[in-house]
């Protein structure tokens, strides 16, 4: 797990090197943070694995991590549309299923939900 940790570092450092080249400064942040998803979560689990004490905090920090990088990608998904009065538009008429895995996937009887303002 340590030898794949390092691995995901090795590729995140890769990738913002590839940012910084080729990617337009107004998209830069939100790329980065999206892409160290993978190594956030790979390291304080390979801290968690080492450290075994650790675990309630390493959960927690990768938690809150994908908390903020689920919302940098809806930020994205916005600024890719143009907008956000763009971005409802665009999908005003979707209705979208929130009864998915892994937890929700069993309540069957939760409605779809309509996007608007």
């Amino acid at each position: 797990m340590t030898l794949m940790t390092l691995a995901a570092n090795v590729v995140f450092v890769e990738e913002v090197f590839y940012i910084y080249r080729k990617i337009p400064p107004s998209k830069r942040s939100i790329f980065i943070w999206i892409n160290a998803a993978a190594p956030v979560i790979a390291t304080t689990s390979c801290i968690g694995m080492w450290i075994p004490r650790s675990t309630m905090f390493t959960d927690f920090t990768a938690a809150v991590f994908f908390a903020i990088v689920i919302h940098k990608f809806l930020l994205m998904m916005i600024k890719e549309c143009g907008g956000q009065k763009l971005f409802l538009r665009r999908f005003e008429n979707d209705r979208f299923k929130i009864s998915t895995g892994p937890c929700c996937c069993y309540c069957l009887c939760l409605p779809y939900v309509v996007i608007n303002w």
